[in-house]
């Protein structure tokens, strides 16, 4: 947002070039899959803003691919089509914010390629269709920032009419969407190139780059009508300044210009600061934050980087390299932090435009229809399509009554692209229920909501099976003729024959039912020590295996046999489960949900 004023102070513009001929994404690398969205036009491109969702995007060029004034962007699908809104004029802009909804904007913008004759600001309460232009002094305006309903605004100058004649610039602020400003002379006149609000507009905090000779941050916890200067992070060539939503979390840059700075943070509104160093000594131009302050993305403007985000508050950072290397202008994200946007600017020959570039860090899923539904359960079923940041470490549902949710399942792990399922149980027979797949990579992304109706409520307890003698037999006097056998057929068609005495299995050292979580599918004629398990579990909940012998209290085995089966029949008939004597998903589920 800063990039072509920076050149005049600095002389360095904070800007790059696009490679030409590139058209879609580039393929993952270090982080995120980045696309660059070309449909916005290769041009000087200066600052980008989100909407809390990520889906409203709003961006400035300082000039077109020719060096002109040019007019001002919008998307509203997240950066893959985009709006030339000619209601702006052609300008040469500066810095944009925008409220929550991304309905009501603010930006600054010069008439002249050198700004010597100033900024003025402009408003849009109709997501920058129409446009007005506000009556404030005329000084050569840097940042903006905006509360989240766009009402309370605050804009800094980072000198007066001319920079190039000196003197520092001042910080106004308006409560009622920019139609009155009262300046707030408490902060001081300074060369203002940071500026940040909390979601109220209450909070704020300005970082001053004094010049390059180094300033410090300034904050407000009255809307900018006392200020406090926060020296803990020291005197520093401040670039860019971003808050969470409640205004105690903060993260601000150092563009150090030869030797480069650093990223600090603070969570404490600005009264201590840690300088964050695992992000590394640059020349950082921009930073931006999640409403939580946990989540940011930072990029490099002084000279050709890349862009960097953090999803714990700073303490560790991955280098976005799908972004590629290039001088970056603003950039921003969604509420979550799941969503990022950059802006590529011109080079420090203020030639060679660039793009918009955008990327999700949370996983992509997809929510699948329900199957196995019974009424009193069901099975589940999503997919990890992309991984974005990276592998996710849990997957998982939630599910409930309506898209509250309310209820979770969790597996963790290391989990890549594929699908991936969990069966709940006990649920309410005939009602309907909401899910939705989820997994979290550090940034937490959600599939599609779904429905499933549970079946109606039964009358009796139910089969699933058939268990009797096998096909019809002869008459004895047959020849060849063989009693009948004991038969067990599955749901899926499989025939199982249970012997009709067992040698008694060696028992198995297992965990006791009271702290074992079953996540084995296991049938008749299974052996295991989690059966074992499982058969403590069905002679402490009135389900008895056997009176003695293998399986009774006591003397429980790893052996999946006739009488193991035929107590877990009367389980699942018990509890409205389908009564196949099959330990799936569904019974686990209920049984892992027991009190043991």
């Amino acid at each position: 947002m800063r990039a072509a004023l920076l050149s005049i102070f600095l002389a360095t513009l904070v800007a790059l070039a696009a490679l030409f001929g590139i058209t879609a994404s580039t393929a993952l690398a270090s982080g995120a899959t980045w696309t660059q969205q070309t449909a916005a036009g290769q041009r000087g491109w200066e600052e980008v803003v989100s909407s809390a969702d990520g889906e409203k995007l709003a961006a400035v060029p300082f000039a077109d691919a020719d060096g002109n004034a040019d007019y001002f962007y919008t998307s509203t699908d997240g950066g893959v089509t985009w709006t030339q809104q000619t209601g702006s004029g052609q300008h040469f802009w500066n810095s944009i914010a925008s409220s929550a909804d991304g309905t009501h904007l603010i930006a600054n913008a010069c008439d002249a390629d050198d700004c010597s004759t100033g900024a003025n600001i402009y408003t849009s309460t109709d997501g920058g269709v129409t446009w007005t232009q506000r009556t404030v002094p005329l000084e050569v305006w840097g940042a903006v920032t905006s509360s989240a309903d766009g009402e309370k605004l605050a804009i800094s100058a980072q000198c007066g009419v001319e920079c190039s004649g000196g003197g520092n610039g001042d910080i106004y602020t308006s409560t009622d969407g920019g139609a009155t400003w009262t300046q707030r002379t408490a902060a001081g006149a300074r060369q203002w190139f940071g500026l940040a609000s909390s979601a109220d507009g209450t909070k704020l905090a300005a970082a001053d780059a004094n010049n390059g000779a180094g300033g410090y941050i300034y904050t407000s916890t009255d809307g900018g009508m006392t200020w406090a200067t926060s020296t803990a992070a020291g005197a520093r060539e401040w670039s860019s300044i971003s808050s969470s939503a409640d205004g105690t979390k903060l993260a601000a840059v150092d563009a150090g210009s030869g030797a480069g700075g650093d990223i600090y943070t603070s969570t404490d509104g600005g009264a201590t600061w840690t300088d964050q160093t695992a992000a590394g000594t640059r020349n950082w131009l921009s930073i931006t934050s999640s409403a939580d302050g946990i989540k940011l993305a930072a990029d490099i403007g002084d000279a050709p980087g890349d862009i960097y985000t953090s999803s714990d508050g700073g303490d560790t950072w991955t280098d976005q390299t799908a972004a590629g290397t290039q001088f970056w202008g603003g950039i921003t994200s969604s509420a979550d932090g799941s969503k990022v946007a950059a802006a590529e600017a011109f080079d420090a020959t203020c030639s060679n435009p660039g793009y918009i570039w955008t990327a999700t860090l949370s996983p992509t899923l997809t929510t699948s229809a329900a199957s196995s539904v019974f009424p009193t359960g069901a099975t589940l079923n999503g997919s990890i399509d992309e991984v974005g940041n990276g592998t996710s470490t849990t997957e998982g549902f939630v599910y409930g009554a309506d898209t509250a949710y309310g209820a979770t399942t969790t597996e963790s792990g290391s989990f890549g692209t594929g699908s991936f399922t969990a069966g709940i149980a006990p649920l309410t027979c005939n009602t309907t229920y909401h899910y939705a797949a989820y997994a979290t990579n550090g940034y937490l992304g959600y599939g599609n909501d779904q429905t499933f109706t549970t079946s109606a409520c039964p009358s009796s307890s139910g089969g699933g099976m058939v268990v009797g003698s096998g096909p019809l037999a002869p008459s004895p006097f047959f020849f060849n003729y063989k009693p009948p056998v004991f038969q067990i057929i599955y749901p899926d068609g499989h025939v199982v024959y249970p012997a009709t005495s067992f040698a008694a299995h060696p028992a198995s050292t297992a965990s006791s039912s009271a702290s074992y979580t079953f996540t084995q599918n296991r049938k008749l004629n299974d052996s295991g020590p989690d059966i074992l398990t499982l058969q403590q579990f069905l002679n402490t909940h009135g389900f008895q295996v056997a009176s003695s012998g293998p399986g009774s209290p006591g003397s429980e085995s790893d052996y999946f046999g006739a009488k193991t089966y035929q107590a877990l029949v009367k389980f699942q008939q018990a509890n409205n489960l389908p009564a196949t004597g099959y330990f799936g998903p569904l019974t686990r589920a209920l049984v892992n949900s027991q009190d043991r």
